[in-house]
């Protein structure tokens, strides 16, 4: 409802609801871009058999490259998530959510770089898209199962406990 008035309404309405989302976007799609000048690329190494080469290091005779990181990302994330719903000292639940946090840059970061070289250069604008699409989506999902749970230990405890999904996938 609220989107169609906006967009039936007057000159400074459009003006307002454009300006806004376009600067909180930007802000938010800046932060997690600027990810990946912030960390560099996530830690690779050669599994070429009889191979050597440096860590982070292409050489001519690696084939295959493997990398290295995401999973301690999310164990961290998991972990300091799932104990944040249980803690009853507010600077301890800080720390663990900040913990949380530090851990999902990580994971975003190798979400992004593993989804990018998993799509040709022609479609890599539109497997963006659909990434950001998909965050969206779940961002309303997010809504509706905090509306239905009150509690919000519980809504920590299942947000959270999706992260082990990765796991079985996980070589």
């Amino acid at each position: 409802m609220l989107g169609m008035c906006i967009f039936c309404g007057g000159q400074f309405q459009r003006i307002l609801f454009f300006g806004l989302n376009t600067i909180l976007v930007f802000t938010v799609t800046c932060q997690f871009s600027l990810l990946v000048f912030a960390f560099g690329n996530p830690g690779f190494h050669c599994v070429t058999p009889n191979v050597t080469c440096d860590a982070k290091k292409c050489c001519d005779d690696c084939k295959a490259y493997e990398f290295n990181g995401p999973f301690h990302s999310t164990v961290s994330e998991l972990l300091s998530g799932v104990v944040s719903s249980f803690v009853h000292n507010i600077p301890l639940f800080a720390f663990l959510r900040f913990l949380s946090g530090f851990g999902l840059s990580g994971v975003l970061l190798s979400h992004y770089i593993y989804s990018m070289e998993l799509v040709g250069p022609s479609i890599r604008t539109a497997a963006g898209n659909i990434s950001y699409f998909l965050y969206n989506g779940y961002q309303i999902l997010l809504v509706l199962i905090a509306y239905y749970v009150r509690s919000w230990r519980s809504l920590l405890l299942i947000t959270m406990a999706t992260a082990v999904r990765v796991y079985p996938f996980w070589k």
